[in-house]
């Protein structure tokens, strides 16, 4: 994963914490919608899965394509903590994550929010964190900041499951709100996506959009697999950190390794619901 910033010396990287639960072209739109945007010819298929494929278009990157994040188009409020760690959870919260194989008794939507409540409590004082969830479309949660424990929790237990699995749109919208962050951040800290996902890609291939984010952003992509196997569109060495998860304990094992490049890993023994 590139940084210029790294490179320099006078930044640092960043992280992207994708959490999967099973749920090109660099094309990313801008948030605006205001700019024209060279259109992307869907290949035809019988299950017409292509012509659903979100189009993008790649951030400008200026005269060196190796500096991100670009510059903004727009006004930017300078964040209070330029320094700061980032860490954007995306969630599958498809209607297979309402099934309780791989969960024990509990389904495994119910046995990801505990993971990832249990997550949020070991991540260093300072660290924003943003939830996301994607099912029928992408939507957010809780935007980067910072929040107590009790704030998440509430947040996250709204969550229900129900719909598809479009893991390149969120993808895209990763991209889109770490980007921002890092322009408010002005490219200091650390970006990283945590995407949790248990099934297939339901809008298209996410591969060719997750090697573009990997390859030209400094955000970290990490994804667990919950009930997925290794055999995933988004176990890409290289590109992503994709560890899977056969039970709620493995679940937490793989949330552990998906924040072990930052900071020390937590005692797995730690998590609890107390």
């Amino acid at each position: 994963m590139r940084s210029s910033r790294n490179k320099s010396g006078s930044k640092l990287g960043g992280i992207i914490f994708v959490v999967i639960f099973i749920g090109a072209s660099w094309l990313f739109s801008p948030a605006d919608g205001n700019k024209n945007t060279p259109s992307q010819q869907p290949t035809t298929s019988s299950s017409q899965e292509a012509s659903t494929e979100p189009s993008y278009t790649p951030p400008p990157h200026g005269d060196d394509p190796a500096v991100w994040p670009p510059a903004s188009t727009v006004a930017v409020q300078v964040a209070g903590n330029p320094m700061a760690s980032n860490y954007l959870i995306m969630l599958d919260t498809s209607g297979s994550m309402g099934e309780t194989s791989c969960g024990g008794s509990a389904t495994k939507i119910n046995a990801a929010k505990s993971a990832i409540k249990s997550f949020f409590r070991h991540l260093a004082p300072g660290t924003n964190v943003g939830l996301y969830s994607f099912s029928s479309d992408v939507r957010k949660v809780m935007p980067l900041g910072r929040y107590t424990h009790e704030q998440f929790d509430t947040r996250i237990d709204r969550l229900s499951a129900d719909g598809a699995t479009p893991l390149r749109q969120a993808l895209v919208t990763s991209e889109k709100v770490l980007r921002a962050q890092a322009q408010a951040q002005g490219g200091y800290g650390s970006y990283n996506l945590v995407l949790v996902t248990d099934g297939q890609s339901s809008d298209g291939k996410p591969g060719p959009v997750a090697k573009a984010i990997a390859s030209d952003t400094a955000i970290n992509i990490n994804v667990v697999g919950f009930c997925t196997g290794q055999d995933h569109s988004l176990n890409l060495p290289g590109y992503t950190r994709f560890s899977t998860a056969d039970s709620a304990d493995q679940l937490v094992q793989s949330l552990s390794k998906a924040v072990k490049p930052e900071q020390d890993v937590f005692d797995v023994s730690d998590f609890s619901d107390d």
